[in-house]
C-alpha cells in the first residue's frame, strides 16, 4: 500500500485534477474556435428559413384549388381580415421574401414581416381557430410556428452576417470591435485597469 508521502501516490492524486485541467482547457479552445464563425450561423439560419418559406410559397399555388383554395380556406376561419387579399399577400411575402433571406437583401424588413406572419398563424390560425396542441400528435402543432418566429427574431435581432447582399451594399454593418476588458478576459488576466 502507498503513503500519502510517496511520490507515486501524490502523482496519483494530481492525475484526476490535471485531467479536468486539460477538458476545461480544451473546450474553452473549441468554444473560442466557434466564437470566430458566428456569421456561418446567421447563413445558415437565412438559407434554411428562406428554403422553407419558398417551399411554402410553391405549395399554396401548387395545391388542389391554388390560391383560391388558401383564400376559401382562411375564409372558413372566419377572423382573419380580408382573407382573399390575405390569400394574395401570404405566398408572394413568403416567396419573395424566403429569396430574400437566402440572398440577404432587407434581412431585418423581411424576418420582421415573416415574423408576423408566424404569430398569426401560429397562434390566431393553429392555436385558436384550429385548437391544435402546442406540439401536434399526427401534424405539426404551433411548434413550428414558434421555432419560425424564434429563428426570424433572431435573423431580426442579430442581422445577416457577412455572407450577404445587406453587408456588401452597406445596409448592414459588421459586428462592433471586442472591447480591451473583453480581450483581457479571454487571455486569462483578471484584473483590468481603469486607465486613470
Amino acid at each position: 500500500m502507498l503513503s500519502p508521502t510517496d511520490p507515486d501516490a501524490r502523482e496519483g492524486r494530481g492525475r484526476p485534477v490535471q485531467k479536468r485541467a486539460n477538458m476545461i482547457t480544451s473546450y474553452r479552445r473549441a468554444a473560442a474556435a466557434l466564437e470566430r464563425v458566428p456569421d456561418l450561423a446567421l447563413l445558415l439560419t437565412r438559407l434554411t428559413l428562406g428554403a422553407l418559406f419558398i417551399d411554402h410559397a410553391l405549395q399554396k399555388y401548387r395545391a388542389d384549388g391554388g390560391i383560391a383554395g388558401f383564400g376559401a380556406f382562411l375564409r372558413s376561419l372566419g377572423n382573419i381580415p380580408a382573407p382573399t387579399l390575405t390569400s394574395q399577400v401570404v405566398p408572394v411575402l413568403e416567396l419573395v421574401g424566403g429569396a430574400a433571406l437566402i440572398a440577404g437583401i432587407l434581412t431585418r424588413v423581411f424576418a420582421l414581416l415573416l415574423a408576423g406572419e408566424m404569430v398569426v398563424t401560429g397562434f390566431v390560425v393553429k392555436a385558436f381557430d384550429l385548437h391544435q396542441p402546442l406540439v401536434g400528435a399526427t401534424t405539426a402543432g404551433v411548434e413550428l410556428d414558434l421555432l419560425y418566429l424564434v429563428l426570424l427574431v433572431t435573423a431580426l435581432l442579430l442581422g445577416p452576417g457577412r455572407a450577404s447582399v445587406d453587408r456588401v451594399v452597406g445596409l448592414e454593418r459588421g459586428r462592433p470591435q471586442r472591447s480591451r476588458i473583453e480581450a483581457r478576459c479571454d487571455n486569462g488576466e483578471t484584473t483590468v485597469h481603469s486607465g486613470h
